[in-house]
């Protein structure tokens, strides 16, 4: 089970347009790139892969 941080590192936006985002968020023993996308209505996650450690 993968759990975001509560302390320590805070997720780092990599890009970010009205369209979507990539984040990468710290998790416990590493950290994931978040990929999402805005439709217009709600922000829904594309993709999820591992990510460069903090």
């Amino acid at each position: 089970m993968l759990t975001a941080t509560s302390t320590g590192p805070t997720p780092r936006v990599l890009t970010a347009t009205p369209a979507g985002a990539v984040v990468v968020v710290p998790i416990t023993g590493g950290a994931v790139k978040v990929t999402v996308l805005h439709t217009g209505s709600i922000w829904l996650v594309d993709n999820v892969e591992p990510g460069p450690t903090p």
